[in-house]
């Protein structure tokens, strides 16, 4: 397994500006090197000019052709990126000593990590927005499947407008995933073992910049600089609460930091897009007027208001159901006189209400039955009735049956279906003959005179 010596990279290309003298690099006539910008693991920076664009870039030499080797391929990596925190690669080449070279986009600014030495120099919000900057690069690389392996502030540089570019990405070219690079502070545990490293490594990487960014300081309790001894103490070193170092951040920013920081790769954020959207999640807060705690008072507020509010229209419904008292000085109905008006109507109320006089039958087409005149109409309506003594002369007559008004129909007694023929249009119509039949009438019966 390959092992890069971290320590020539900590004083990689960001430690400041040298002098351009003795210069023996050459790389074309294209390019006028002019000073020296710094030194890392794999080459050389320095500041040039374009004589055919007329313009200031950065040109990076490798140190040997093994470092040639990486240097190309690194330029190949940057060339499919394209993103406002990394800098753009422009051309590549082979010098005349068999050095390979790289001509990238200049940055004039100065490294986050002096910036770090004064807590005044940047605001709460401008560290938070530099954090998600340079997570936002570290998404588009994983999304061109690169991975940077060396995310620290030595590596990130601020432009004078203040926005931060994500610079040094050789390490991204090695090739091995189990290879141990980059810085022991910032390695994930995986790294530190020799396992495959994948994107969750720089997440890991992230959260540990997004600790020390907040709060100017690593989270361990103490700082070891070589691989193998960090390895060994990993266990040991403690993680220093966040908010032990800055208690005026919510718990939300200790949560978002423990998440990118979880021992297992599986605890962490699955993709650096989360742990982005995350940042935005705290970005999003701290812009609004009080953060998470005001929004948290506010909410308090409105739910306390609320009850306020229920409580006052129960206690007013209450008061609304409740029955009225009746106002002495009210006209209140006589009931007694209200029962005899009642009766007056009923007694000059007609019994056959229902029958207009005009709609009863004529007696002389519908004589009247015996049964609806009185006892004294009777007597002197009824003609005079024959003398039943002799039975021979008084004939009955006889009453028309359904069999003889159809002999189809047989004697038993009807089906539920023949019953419910028979009372509805037959019988009708056997009632209206029976009621046009004339009924004989009797003399009347001699009363035996008293004695």
């Amino acid at each position: 397994m390959a092992t890069v010596n971290w320590n020539a990279l900590e004083g990689s290309v960001l430690d400041g500006l040298f002098s351009a003298e003795g210069i023996d690099v050459d790389v074309g006539e294209r390019y006028e090197l002019r000073e020296e910008l710094g030194r890392g693991g794999q080459g050389t920076v320095y500041a040039a000019f374009d004589r055919h664009l007329n313009r200031q870039v950065a040109i990076k030499v490798a140190h040997d052709p093994k470092a040639s080797r990486l240097l190309q391929a690194e330029a190949a990596l940057l060339a499919r990126l394209s993103h406002p925190a990394i800098p753009s690669v422009y051309d590549s080449g082979i010098g005349a000593d068999g050095r390979a070279y790289m001509v990238m986009e200049l940055v004039v600014g100065q490294p986050l990590y002096r910036l770090l030495r004064d807590p005044a120099s940047l605001t709460h919000l401008a560290r938070l927005r530099i954090i998600r900057a340079v997570a936002g690069a570290v998404a588009h690389a994983h999304q061109q499947g690169i991975l940077h392996r060396d995310c620290k502030p030595a590596n990130i540089m601020i432009r004078e407008d203040g926005e931060p570019i994500l610079i040094d990405w050789g390490l991204a070219a090695t090739g091995d995933p189990r290879a141990i690079c980059g810085t022991p502070s910032y390695a994930a545990p995986e790294q530190l073992s020799g396992q495959v490293a994948d994107r969750r490594s720089d997440i890991f990487a992230l959260g540990v910049l997004c600790y020390e960014v907040l709060s100017g300081k690593l989270p361990y309790a103490r700082v070891v600089d070589d691989f193998e001894e960090f390895r060994r103490l990993r266990a040991g070193l403690g993680l220093i609460p966040l908010r032990k170092m800055c208690p005026h951040l919510p718990s939300s920013y200790q949560r978002v930091i423990d998440r990118a920081m979880a021992a297992q790769p599986a605890a962490r954020f699955a993709r650096s897009e989360d742990f982005c959207h995350a940042l935005d999640d705290l970005i999003a807060g701290k812009t609004n007027a009080q953060g998470y705690r005001s929004a948290f008072s506010m909410l308090i507020l409105l739910l306390f208001t609320c009850g306020i509010g229920l409580v006052a229209g129960y206690v007013s419904a209450q008061y609304s159901f409740q029955l009225q008292p009746i106002d002495e000085t009210t006209e209140r109905p006589d009931w007694s006189q209200l029962q005899n008006d009642h009766e007056d109507i009923l007694s000059t109320q007609p019994i056959d209400s229902e029958v207009d006089d005009n709609q009863r039958p004529n007696d002389a087409t519908h004589p009247q039955s015996p049964l609806e005149i009185g006892d004294e109409q009777t007597s002197e309506l009824s003609p005079p009735q024959p003398d039943i003594s002799d039975s021979s002369d008084l004939t009955i007559p006889h009453k028309p049956t359904l069999q003889d008004k159809n002999p189809a129909v047989i004697s038993e007694a009807p089906s539920e279906s023949q019953q419910d023929l028979l009372d509805l249009p037959q019988l009708d119509e056997l009632f209206k003959e029976l009621d046009q039949t004339p009924v004989p009438r009797l003399p009347p019966v001699e009363q035996p005179s008293g004695e």
